[in-house]
């Protein structure tokens, strides 16, 4: 199981600036811009993936899906609100397949 590091912040950390900094250690954020702290609470900072898996057509896409069923762990038992995960990209012309 990875590591996990935990540090009181005194202000909010850049997370654009630092994704933009460091693309390729920090390839994908999800920015929470709302003010709701129901649905507005996290954003998502993905560090460097340890794999890259690609798919090109739907027989490719299940293959990848399959495996990453199989690798999805259980959360942590800890406080923290996601540990571990997937970023997913769907290009805009997978939808027509």
């Amino acid at each position: 199981m990875p590591k996990t590091y935990r540090a009181k912040l005194k202000k909010k950390p850049d997370l654009i600036g630092l994704a933009r900094q460091h693309p390729r250690s920090f390839p994908a954020l999800l920015a929470s811009n709302t003010k709701n702290t129901k649905t507005g609470r996290y954003s998502i900072l993905f560090a460097r993936s340890k794999s890259t898996i690609k798919a090109f057509n739907q027989t490719q896409l299940n293959q990848l899906l399959n495996k990453i069923n199989q690798k999805i762990q259980k959360c942590s038992t800890d406080d923290l609100p996601f540990y571990s995960g997937w970023f997913l990209y769907f290009a805009y012309e997978s939808v027509a397949q």
